[in-house]
């Protein structure tokens, strides 16, 4: 259980980091994400999920 607090901690912590950095650009990026057809965000999704799981599996 301790890990997968840690493990959401570094996720929050990555995620936060671009919106603290870059809000413009951040903005910007959601505006590009809304305008994308749900096909090609769940492409991007998936093959994110893939790549995660093949870091995590292989480390």
């Amino acid at each position: 259980m301790k890990v997968l607090i840690y493990a959401l901690g570094i996720a929050m912590f990555i995620e936060g980091v671009p919106y603290l950095a870059f809000p413009s650009k951040a903005k910007q990026m959601l505006h590009t994400l809304i305008a994308m057809s749900d096909n090609s965000l769940r492409v991007v999704g998936g093959a994110l999920v893939i790549a995660g799981f093949l870091i995590l599996y292989f480390v």
